[in-house]
């Protein structure tokens, strides 16, 4: 299912200033979503490390199958 569209942010004390940890701004897209077992997933996102001078595609995901609540330790 796709025709969705999501963002999201947050912040994450990654860079190093003069010896102390500062937060940076990152945020994502999860541009698709999908029904697995009766639970509406997004399925599709993009992780980006916003930087001062530039946007810095971090991570992308998809997802194409999902198993939860098992009854076994894994």
């Amino acid at each position: 299912m796709t025709g969705c569209y999501q963002t999201i942010g947050f912040q994450n004390p990654l860079d190093e200033i003069d010896g102390k940890y500062v937060l940076s701004d990152w945020g994502g897209v999860n541009t698709a979503f999908r029904e697995f077992n009766g639970m509406r997933i997004p399925c599709k996102s993009e992780i980006v490390w916003k930087e001062e001078t530039e946007d810095f595609d971090w991570f992308r995901l998809e997802i194409t199958d999902i198993d939860y609540n098992l009854p076994v330790v894994y």
